[in-house]
């Protein structure tokens, strides 16, 4: 008899971060309007291609206890309007990001991001989500929960303004 090694599962999962930043959009857009200029999402150590344009890829290089990790993310798509800034990226196949609990791989991986204008210009509504397949579903989660809350913040602080979390005011400036 011989025996085989099954595959690990694969586990479909998504994180989503939704808040209103006490700020109108356009306070938000130096910071945020250039998909090679994003910093904080992560440091931008390479681009190739056009910024803003479906197929233009980015390099990011993130340091964690003991390691770096680099990654290439492919904007998939994009567009601005007065009301809204709109990135959605891909992340590389099988990007592995170590973790306290075992090194976590997304074997797929798709990040969307979202500025929208609210309260007749007043505010800005943030929503991150990421959507990815993964052999390591708790490690995935827990990842990317941390990365889009220290995001968020970094997003916050870069442009000075508040932020509020659902219908709870976050007293006082963000802090990273």
């Amino acid at each position: 008899m011989s025996s085989s090694t099954a595959a690990a599962p694969i586990y479909p999962g998504y994180v989503r971060h939704t808040v209103q930043i006490d700020a109108p959009l356009s306070k938000l857009l130096p910071v945020a309007r250039s998909f090679f200029h994003q910093d904080f999402v992560a440091k931008i150590v390479a681009t190739k291609g056009v910024d803003n344009t479906p197929g233009a890829i980015r390099t990011i290089q993130v340091t964690l206890p003991g390691t770096v990790v680099k990654s290439d993310q492919t904007l998939v798509a994009h567009h601005h309007t007065k009301d809204e800034v709109y990135f959605k990226w891909s992340i590389a196949p099988n990007t592995s990001i170590p973790d306290p609990n075992g090194d976590v791989t997304y074997i797929t991986g798709q990040d969307t991001f979202i500025l929208r204008s609210i309260c007749d210009g007043k505010a800005t509504e943030f929503n991150y989500y990421s959507e990815y397949t993964t052999t390591t579903p708790v490690g995935a989660y827990h990842v990317l929960v941390i990365d889009q809350t220290q995001i968020l913040f970094k997003l916050c602080n870069a442009a000075g303004v508040r932020m509020f979390g659902g219908p709870f005011p976050f007293d006082g400036r963000s802090t990273a």
